[in-house]
């Protein structure tokens, strides 16, 4: 913790009338890591009480700690939480200025807004244009002062020249063509807007209260209590995910196989060139250090001035982290077999009653990288057996109606488990009163809606010897 610095350093800025914010607080690093709208908020109250009373012992008047604040928040795509949360934001702060008897003038929060890498992708990347229009759409809306829009491969490599110019249009765009910036509050008045801003604050202040009841920021960093919330939160967005309730396009539902992956360009940002040494010991005092300033760069500047003044800390670290990292991994592995994994959806009857089961199993598997086939509709079970026994597919989804399922699930599963032992069988659908028998007739697994993609198709997997 570097407070006596940043105390220093703030004291001679407001001496020297430098017009810079000295305090900054970003929320985007917790946002990266899968935090909710109402943690953002309650940390970051925690975060403003910790500074205003740990400064004010470090001689700042608290006056000058709140107009020397600035912040940074990260969006995500839900477009109508984003808004609520950042106007949120601006309320639950003029109430901690209002409980630290803040002059007006002071207690304006300056907001900077970045979309966020936590919902990009890195399949079917193209679709992250439109994730980062959405999400600098909320942050325009919310009430944001600055803005920064992700180029969409970011999550690849290096962006390069060309995601970075439709990064910056992205933003020109929705300010010159839409003019969103010459409306002051457009989602206020707003029904649902509003009750959803009035919810936020509500729960956000209750989970601040949560953290100063167990001792402070500090000391919730410490036990590991906010760690394991907003691991929490990560894990419900991922079952979500997992289970398709919140749909990803292009990794979770509608994948393109056939997508040529983007192939990277060398970046034309040049990297700063080091200088000095890091272990030089540098002068403490504000003018001392700014007459040496143009010796180092400027990583080598903060870690020679602050390493001996670091006070730490031991604490659970947060991981920054990505919505789809798991679908991708198991996609980038099948895809990386010498033999692709085909997958053959056995449909028995009219196509046209089992179309959307037929659809929905394809789908299932399509976006790990599995090759999907299906027929037109066998006549029988036993045509359908002597077909499918046939064919290279090493995994066969059987679809067909409710009704015809006992009937025809326990003699195909038999008869196919005899002839082709090899092959992994799925069912589409869940019928509950019939799973039991269904599995003990050689069905392995279940694909229905709701069902959790990944362990599912783990489980497929390691099924095929493939773990």
């Amino acid at each position: 913790m570097y407070l006596d610095e940043l105390a220093e350093v703030t004291k001679e800025v407001l001496k020297q009338k430098i017009n810079l914010k000295t305090i900054l607080i970003d929320l985007s690093v917790i946002n990266n890591c899968g935090s909710s709208a109402v943690e953002d908020i309650g940390i970051m109250s925690a975060i403003v009480s910790f500074y205003a009373l740990e400064l004010q012992k470090r001689g700042l008047e608290i006056n000058d700690i709140f107009r020397s604040m600035t912040f940074i928040f990260g969006v995500s795509n839900n477009l109508f939480m984003e808004i609520s949360k950042l106007r949120a934001a601006r309320f639950v702060f003029s109430k901690l200025a209002e409980a630290f008897e803040i002059k007006p003038e002071n207690a304006k929060m300056r907001m900077h807004v970045r979309t966020s890498r936590y919902t990009k992708t890195q399949y079917d990347p193209w679709v992250n244009i439109l994730r980062t229009s959405t999400e600098a759409f909320s942050a325009i809306i919310g009430g944001c002062d600055s803005l920064n829009v992700t180029p969409y491969d970011c999550v690849i490599g290096k962006e390069d020249e060309f995601s970075r110019r439709i990064a910056r249009n992205q933003q020109l765009v929705l300010k010159e063509e839409t003019h969103l910036n010459a409306v002051i509050d457009p989602a206020g008045g707003s029904y649902y807007v509003e009750s959803l801003t009035n919810e936020i604050i509500q729960k956000s202040w209750e989970y601040f209260l949560s953290i100063e009841d167990k001792g402070g920021l500090i000391e919730c960093l410490k036990d590991g209590s906010i760690q394991n919330r907003i691991n929490q939160t990560h894990a419900t967005r991922l079952k979500y995910a997992e289970t398709r309730k919140d749909a990803v396009v292009g990794s979770t539902t509608f994948a393109n196989l056939n997508e040529k992956k983007i192939e990277k360009t060398v970046p034309s940002i040049k990297k700063p060139v080091s200088k000095g040494n890091k272990e030089d010991v540098l002068p403490n005092d504000f003018n001392g250090l700014l007459s040496v300033i143009d010796k180092y760069s400027i990583d080598n500047f903060c870690a020679a001035k602050r390493r001996n003044t670091a006070v730490s800390i031991e604490i659970e670290k947060l991981k920054k982290r990505r919505l789809t990292e798991t679908f991708e991994a198991i996609r980038e592995k099948v895809t990386a077999l010498p033999k692709p994994i085909e997958v053959f959806v056995a449909n028995i009857g009219k196509t046209v009653k089992n179309k959307p089961r037929v659809d929905f199993a394809i789908s299932f598997f399509e976006p790990f990288g599995f090759v999907c086939n299906t027929n037109d509709g066998f006549e029988n079970v036993d045509n359908a057996v002597a077909e499918v026994a046939k064919k290279a597919a090493q995994v066969i989804v059987l679809s067909s109606t409710d009704d015809l399922y006992p009937e025809v699930v326990p003699a195909f599963a038999k008869a196919l488990k005899e002839k082709a032992p090899e092959k992994v069988l799925c069912l589409a659908g869940y019928p509950k009163e019939h799973i039991e028998a269904f599995t003990k007739s050689g069905v392995d697994f279940y694909v229905y809606m709701r069902a959790n993609l990944v362990t599912t198709v783990t489980d497929v997997l390691g099924k095929l010897g493939i773990n």
